[in-house]
């Protein structure tokens, strides 16, 4: 989950404070996920975020924001894509992050650029790319077991075309892409084998 962003654009236009805004209050955690769901890449599965802590007021460009820290609890698939939309899975990681994004008020999500009359009404999006806000990441790799507990079977085989180990995932004898396994790890009715790894970002 590991990004480089354009962490001096926010850095530098949210050194001024705009008191005074009539913002209504940070993001909540329901909101952090809406708002930041579709910035993640196809091969992370978010489950958990807690809400936006540590705001700073500033402006990106013309615009209002809130550059604002978050926990995000994620199951990612590891390995390197390869031709022809073909993920190469090497591993699966439970993790914790703090990420940072710059939270702006829009009319709504599908409408994202479009600013509201009242900066009380509409609904929080992210503007611009996500970054990871401090050294607290932490990741865990689940076991087959694990993996079993929530429906999913795993095995390991070699690749003797690229080297080394990868993985093949199953689901009902079924065998899964990396987004398809996301997907399904999302969805599973006991994912907390899983999920349960990590302690799971506070709602508060």
């Amino acid at each position: 989950m590991k990004r480089q962003l354009s962490a001096l654009v926010f850095l530098a236009a949210c050194s001024q404070s705009v008191p005074g805004l009539g913002l209504p209050a940070n993001p909540n955690s329901l909101e952090v996920m809406q708002s930041t769901a579709s910035h993640f890449p196809a091969t992370t599965g978010v489950f958990n975020t807690g809400p936006a802590q540590n705001c700073q007021a500033g402006l990106i460009g013309q615009r209002h924001v809130q550059l604002c820290d978050f926990c995000v609890d994620a199951v990612i698939v590891q390995g390197e894509p390869l031709a022809y939309g073909v993920f190469l899975i090497r591993g699966i990681a439970v993790t914790q992050d703090r990420v940072r994004a710059a939270f702006a008020r829009a009319l709504s999500a599908d409408q994202p650029d479009v600013e509201p009359a009242n900066s009380s009404a509409g609904v929080w999006v992210v503007v611009g790319q996500l970054s990871e806000a401090t050294n607290t990441h932490q990741t865990i790799s689940p076991t087959p077991a694990d993996l079993a507990s929530a429906g999913f079977q795993v095995t390991s085989e070699p690749n003797t075309t690229y080297g080394g180990n990868y993985l093949r995932i199953f689901q009902g004898g079924q065998e899964l892409s990396a987004q398809q396994f996301i997907v399904g790890m999302l969805h599973a009715p006991h994912p907390s084998s899983v999920f349960g790894l990590v302690p799971g970002c506070p709602n508060s």
